[in-house]
């Protein structure tokens, strides 16, 4: 048949031209072009699984290792913000390698590995021919879009004609069958399970919408007042900025719940070191006048007047006569009392309540660790969420909790992270009081990253070395670098009890036995010094027991390590007393001080099996 082209006016024979059996693809008039088939939803669906399982998981697994390693460590010290970027950087990584790898399949080989296993192409509308490397591209990006709504818009493979969703009709392109003997076209069935699929997508957005509005106004409605969000008038009071800094993070953190009080950040900035009395002096003050919380104003006054104990007990016992049943006077009674039954409510308390923000978080979190309790301290902030200062707080003592459960590998990961991300002063705080339990038995962690950060900063600045337990991390530091390390101790060590015990350690470098053991015996019975060179000295005199007048002493020696305050350096320390002791076959003190360790060992740490078998040993 031939016909005429009204606008040409050429005669044109209808026999050679090629109809193609998908009306989207181009006539062509030139020559003859194979037609394929549409693809079937099922085959693609068998596709995306090959590409996911197969080949995208192990490729996105590869690639974000050391993230996912960053983030594991940061989940473990409770850093939220770093957890939020590494998070963000781990999904961006994972788009990337999709979208390379869809862009690179699609565009050199027309398909995904997936694809080609089920005979499926991706080619253009118009030539049929694979996609340019544009299209490639933007078809994968809006593939990760859909991915985003949960591949919702992906359900237009069982509704549209030709089974081409959103990614395939913005770049002109379609799935089309190389095996496929007639193309896949959608039945009632599959576009009602579309339709259903759309109209969830509606509503869950909708939804959505509504709660952020709400969420919205009402965050709106709390932002309103200056007085509501900082708890005074800046203008008119002049208080701490560290509180008002502090302030910000935690109603920040709360969101949509409670705002926190003033007051309750002041003291748990107090509890952490983070400020001094004068400044919750004026926190204090402002809130008594205000007439605000006074319960938990005269608690924070009895630690301003720490010095003056009349004072400050009296303000302790006023907080229970304002407010009996208040968290202030809970821990009041705890801080009069000072036992293990008080403390146990006041966990009790935590635990009951969502108190992850409450100052009571920070105390107990102080008692349990001073204490020894290092598995309550542990279970406290693993409760507790916090950013800004106190997050610096907080992962100083997970560190220290860590090491003191003998968690190695937790308390390496946590080291590392506050060594490279706190403050200066914190650093050196906790460098130092590894460092002085890591030479506790031995000098061969003496060149480890915590004895020189220590050690390059007390040579630096000798306020350090004004506190007692970094006074004896520099002590047991400078002894492993034997006479030159000494020489620098005579120079630097000022204050009384470390200074005495830097005698002792000279003396018996020079063989005077005699008047070492005495500095030594002096320092472990003098109860006015500080627990730590206490137990210092005495650790000494146990590694000394074959002296004769030493012997004689150790009976009282025995009762003065059983007296001491759990702590670690007192676990440690009874740990060596109790070897010394079985080692010389003195089974009736070993006994005394292995059951003393066992029962703090189960109470507070984990149970040691080691440490049965030994005390077994002695009883036999």
């Amino acid at each position: 048949m031939v016909i005429e082209d009204k606008y040409t006016k050429n005669k044109i024979d209808t026999n050679k031209l090629d109809i193609y059996v998908n009306d989207e693809f181009k006539l062509s008039q030139q020559e003859s072009r194979p037609m394929h088939k549409i693809a079937k939803p099922m085959d693609r669906f068998g596709a995306f699984l090959i590409d996911t399982f197969s080949v995208l998981m192990p490729l996105t697994t590869l690639l974000t290792a050391t993230t996912k390693k960053d983030l594991v460590k940061s989940q473990l010290i409770n850093q939220s913000g770093a957890d939020h970027v590494l998070f963000f950087s781990m999904l961006a990584i994972s788009l990337f390698s999709v979208i390379f790898y869809q862009t690179i399949m699609t565009w050199k080989f027309g398909a995904t590995i997936g694809k080609l296993f089920f005979g499926l192409r991706v080619v253009n509308i118009w030539t049929h021919k694979a996609p340019s490397l544009y299209q490639a591209f933007m078809r994968s990006c809006f593939w990760c879009l859909e991915s985003l709504l949960f591949f919702i818009p992906n359900l237009s493979i069982l509704s549209h004609q030709k089974r081409r969703p959103f990614h395939d009709r913005a770049v002109e392109t379609v799935v089309v069958s190389i095996k496929a003997i007639r193309s896949s076209t959608p039945n009632p069935l599959e576009q009602a399970i579309a339709h259903a699929g759309y109209a969830s997508l509606v509503v869950t957005m909708g939804l959505f919408s509504l709660g952020f509005m709400m969420r919205f106004s009402d965050e709106l409605q709390k932002y309103q007042s200056e007085e509501e969000v900082y708890g005074y008038n800046q203008e008119t009071y002049s208080l701490c900025d560290d509180v008002d800094k502090e302030m910000k993070v935690w109603n920040f953190q709360k969101k949509d719940q409670e705002r926190v009080k003033r007051l309750n950040v002041s003291m748990s900035l107090y509890a952490a070191g983070i400020i001094g009395e004068e400044c919750l002096e004026k926190e204090v003050d402002y809130a008594i006048e205000k007439d605000k919380d006074k319960g938990l104003a005269y608690l924070a006054k009895s630690f301003v007047y720490k010095d003056v104990v009349e004072v400050s007990n009296e303000y302790l016992n006023r907080v229970c006569k304002d407010e009996p049943n208040s968290r202030a006077c809970l821990l009041s009674q705890a801080i009069l009392a000072w036992d293990s039954e008080h403390w146990q409510k006041v966990y009790a308390e935590i635990n009951d309540n969502d108190l992850t923000h409450d100052f009571l978080n920070i105390w107990s979190i102080q008692y349990s660790y001073k204490s020894g309790d290092f598995k309550a301290a542990k279970d406290l902030i693993q409760k507790t969420h916090l950013r800004g200062d106190l997050s610096q707080y907080l992962n100083s003592v997970r560190t220290k909790v860590y090491y003191g459960l003998d968690q190695t590998k937790e308390s390496e990961v946590a080291q590392e992270f506050v060594f490279d991300s706190v403050a200066e002063s914190r650093k050196v705080d906790l460098a130092g009081w590894i460092c002085f339990h890591e030479l506790q038995n031995s000098c061969d962690k003496s060149n480890g990253r915590s004895c020189e950060i220590f050690y390059k900063a007390a040579k630096e600045d000798k306020e350090y070395l004004e506190d007692e337990k970094l006074g004896l991390a520099y002590v047991r530091y400078n002894e492993c670098q034997d006479e030159k390390g000494l020489a620098s101790l005579q120079r630097d060590i000022h204050v009384a009890g470390a200074r005495l015990l830097v005698e002792a350690i000279v003396a018996g470098k020079k063989g005077e036995v005699d008047r070492q053991n005495f500095l030594l015996l002096y320092l472990a019975k003098d109860k006015k010094l500080n627990s730590s060179v206490r137990l210092e000295a005495l650790s000494r005199l146990f590694k000394k027991m074959d002296a004769p007048k030493l012997k004689e002493e150790l009976p009282q020696l025995v009762d003065l390590w059983m007296g001491y305050e759990p702590s670690l350096q007192w676990k440690i320390i009874g740990q060596n007393i109790f070897d010394n002791l079985l080692d010389r076959h003195m089974n009736e003190y070993s006994l005394m001080v292995g059951t003393k360790l066992r029962d703090y060992q189960n109470k507070f740490l984990y149970p040691n099996p080691s440490l049965d078998q030994n005390l077994a040993k002695a009883a036999y």
